[in-house]
């Protein structure tokens, strides 16, 4: 049986947490635009994780792990989402 537990956040902690969501949702956005840019560029080469990682490092203010993690989750579908 899963427990389940209300998290009581003041108002702070709620700004706080809705930025870095918003700053990942952009994070994902432009790391997809990217890759199909880079599919569409070399007529259906899906691009490497090091090669997405150099042309996006440090644009966005999240940690190395969550970038690194949405990085990892776009590059291992070996073809475009969305295209």
């Amino acid at each position: 049986m899963t427990r389940h537990s209300i998290l009581l956040l003041t108002p702070e902690q709620e700004q706080f947490l809705d930025y870095y969501q918003q700053e990942a949702a952009k994070y994902w956005h432009y790391i997809l635009d990217v890759a199909r840019s880079w599919y569409e560029a070399t007529h259906g080469k899906w691009i490497s994780k090091s090669g997405l990682q150099k042309r996006v490092v440090e644009r966005f203010d999240l940690h190395s792990l969550t970038v690194q993690a949405l990085t990892n989750k776009c590059t291992a579908v070996g073809k475009p989402l969305s295209v």
